[in-house]
């Protein structure tokens, strides 16, 4: 790269490319491509670490609000193609959003991703428990107040799961502080805009710590670093509700690659009561975020009891 980096934020962008903004001792955006390298794609900006970016569906990014540590950068949109930031007007941003306690709070892209609604929650220390979401489709986006977290929050960490709900686990209400350390998930339904409350972890997870889904539908935990050299090495599962509601639906034949635009079958006994065809990007979780977390809808239709037919169309 051109520049060096400390706790930058990378971003897949649409075409494959990957843009890395901020960290310690950056001044500039730059872009890496498969077949030029690195190229700077912008004039200096003052980003915060870690900003909390995510890939629209016009091809812009936009900046929850959301990082490590403090930030004059107000939510908003960046261009790009130009490098030019847009923050959002002052009233869409209110004031129980607390803007300057979202250090290491949490966004994800509330399932389904055509939906382009964000979501973001806790941060700061002592941390807060405020919950916030903003439609990015419409034409004067603006925050306003969800059902507030149960618990307050700080390095927490939230996974879009399969049936389209967000699980916050982890994090505490005092930065690095094991007593306040919040060990009960909290399930966020998107559909109803209410939480309740789901198992108790054993192990606290805090600073540096992780969620991820596993393709088997579970929630993997791990890490927590409060301090240094006190590094957290147990791992553990989360078994969200949805396995334990009965039998699985079982897809007998699929293909193995598909690309955008194509059409396919997919076999199933359970056709007749399937609701949803979603893709879900694997994660990489860390200081309770990752950008490219997303559920996506595929349609399709039924075609007789055992099968159903579905094509990858473009937002």
């Amino acid at each position: 790269m051109q520049e060096k980096r400390w706790y930058p934020t990378l971003t897949t962008l649409g075409d494959g490319r990957v843009l890395a903004v901020s960290g310690i001792g950056a001044l500039k955006d730059e872009i890496y491509d498969n077949a030029t390298g690195w190229t700077a794609s912008s004039a200096p900006f003052a980003w915060p670490l870690y900003p909390h970016l995510h890939l629209l569906i016009d091809g812009r990014l936009f900046h929850s609000g959301m990082r490590l540590g403090g930030s004059g950068v107000q939510p908003g949109f960046l261009n790009t193609t130009t490098g030019a930031y847009t923050a959002l007007p002052a009233a869409a941003v209110p004031a129980s959003f607390q803007f300057g306690a979202r250090d290491q709070g949490a966004t994800v892209l509330l399932p389904p991703a055509q939906e382009q609604r964000v979501m973001v929650m806790g941060g700061g220390s002592p941390s807060i428990n405020a919950v916030h979401s903003i439609k990015l489709n419409v034409p004067s986006p603006a925050y306003v107040a969800l059902p507030s977290m149960l618990r307050p929050r700080v390095h927490v960490n939230a996974v879009i799961l399969p049936d389209r709900t967000v699980v916050a686990t982890g994090g505490s209400a005092i930065s690095a502080n094991a007593a306040t350390a919040s060990l009960e998930a909290e399930i966020f339904d998107p559909a109803t805009n209410t939480w309740h409350t789901g198992a108790a972890a054993r192990v606290p997870r805090m600073y540096h710590s992780t969620a991820v889904l596993l393709p088997d539908g579970r929630v993997l935990t791990a890490g927590s670093n409060p301090s240094r050299r006190n590094d957290e090495l147990r791992l553990e599962l989360y078994h969200p509700p949805y396995l334990f509601r009965g039998p699985r639906p079982c897809i007998e034949q699929a293909p193995a690659q598909l690309k955008l635009g194509e059409c396919f079958t997919l076999h199933t006994p359970n056709a007749i009561g399937i609701k949803w065809i979603s893709l879900i990007a694997p994660m990489a979780t860390t200081h309770s975020y990752d950008s490219a977390q997303r559920l996506i809808d595929i349609p399709f239709k039924r075609d007789g009891a055992c099968k159903l037919k579905a094509c990858m169309v473009d937002c």
